[in-house]
């Protein structure tokens, strides 16, 4: 891509967007990484020429970052490639990779962001792709990647109805399957993971019935192992968490919000007796609390219920009498709608200040609680658990 084109608007979905990073925007950029002290993964640019990757433009970009004071979590290389094994396209990419790992070593050689790839799309996610089963151990093996990363959308997830995770699953048992083949440490990523792709589904996943998938996909991907969750978007489109241009959070943005004060990295397992789980309608999975909250060393249950009727919930290891503390998320607008409450406390900004959060739902006694039909959210457990201290 030249200078010219570069600056020149582009369509992209119905608007003329400029595909240039300037140095003025990249400054930005980093200001709001500063500001939110947010780590960040930055993908990187592949342009080739007769000599492989051209990684000059990309080398520029980098050692400004790196000038600005800031060191990316990772790096990843170009976007959905997956050459045929044995082309000298496949030989430039794998290549590329190398060189990005030596450049980002170079800069950064007290804490080298790590390298992140293949970023595949969904079509070569499948167990005979000839792509993922040659790139992911060929890289591993040269030590020129230290996350695989795959990109899915729940497609096939029962939309517009509340449904769970289907399809993205499918895709990281996949992927699962063939990093472990390669490593038995190396980490698996949903790096770009929504719930629906060509920009979501206007009135459907920028609404309440979103986060039943959401809530599904955190608790099922974490249980199956993979280390990050990448939401497809922050903002923009309709499967953003931010509405475009207002930045109004969307009803998954809630969701998440509480997620990250509940659910810490350690993950528990949860065993739902099959006449509790409704013919599957009821699903639920348990984590420590994040490490260093006033909460630490306690767990968490986070449900989802895309059933019809209510379920009586008795979780073991409770404690006889201790009271539970549940937050349970509503649409009072139906599933369709824009705006959630928690515990019937409408979720929204005070100008673009976060409220605090909603006191609990205290429910005594025996360790049970009744979980509403066509509702998601999550179960405080009183005391601390033995797996989280």
């Amino acid at each position: 891509m030249g200078l010219a084109e570069c600056q020149a608007p582009t369509p992209f979905r119905g608007k003329r967007t400029s595909l240039c990073m300037t140095e003025a925007r990249m400054t930005e950029v980093l200001d709001f990484f500063n500001a939110t002290r947010a780590r960040f993964i930055w993908g990187v640019p592949y342009f080739t020429d007769d000599n492989g990757w051209n990684s000059s433009n990309v080398e520029a970009l980098l050692r400004f970052i790196a000038d600005k004071g800031h060191t990316p979590l990772g790096l990843e290389l170009g976007e959905e490639m997956a050459p045929k094994p044995g082309t000298t396209e496949y030989n430039d990419l794998v290549s590329g990779y190398a060189k990005l790992r030596q450049l980002a070593s170079a800069i950064w050689p007290q804490e080298t962001p790590i390298i992140v790839g293949p970023s595949v799309g969904m079509a070569d996610e499948v167990p005979s792709g000839a792509f993922v089963n040659h790139f992911i151990p060929d890289t591993i093996a040269a030590g020129s990647v230290q996350a695989v990363n795959m990109h899915s959308y729940n497609n096939d997830g029962g939309w517009p109805a509340p449904g769970f995770l289907k399809q993205t699953e499918v895709q990281a048992t996949t992927m699962l399957d063939i990093t472990r083949n390669a490593s038995a440490t190396t980490a698996l990523w949903c790096g770009e993971c929504g719930p629906h792709n060509g920009g979501g589904i206007n009135g459907t996943t920028n609404t309440a019935v979103s986060s039943f998938w959401y809530l599904d996909a955190l608790g099922k991907l974490a249980r199956m192992g993979l280390a990050e969750f990448g939401r497809q978007a922050l903002a923009g489109s309709h499967y953003g968490l931010l509405e475009e241009t207002t930045h109004t959070p969307y009803p998954d943005y809630w969701l998440l919000w509480v997620w990250k004060q509940f659910m810490g990295p350690r993950v528990l397992d949860v065993v739902l007796d099959p006449a509790t789980a409704g013919a599957g309608t009821l699903h639920a999975y348990a984590h420590c609390a994040p490490l260093g909250s006033a909460t630490a060393g306690t767990a968490t249950l986070a449900f989802i219920n895309i059933g019809n009727a209510s379920h009586a919930l008795s979780i073991q290891g409770a404690g006889t009498g201790e009271s539970l503390s549940m937050y349970t998320f509503s649409a009072p607008g139906g599933l369709t709608s824009r705006e959630v409450s928690l515990n019937g406390v409408p979720m929204q900004l005070t100008g673009d200040v976060l409220p605090e959060l909603p006191s609990a739902q205290t429910v005594s006694g025996g360790g049970s609680v009744t979980i509403p039909p066509l509702s998601y959210g999550f179960v405080r457990l009183p005391g601390h658990v033995a797996s989280c201290s």
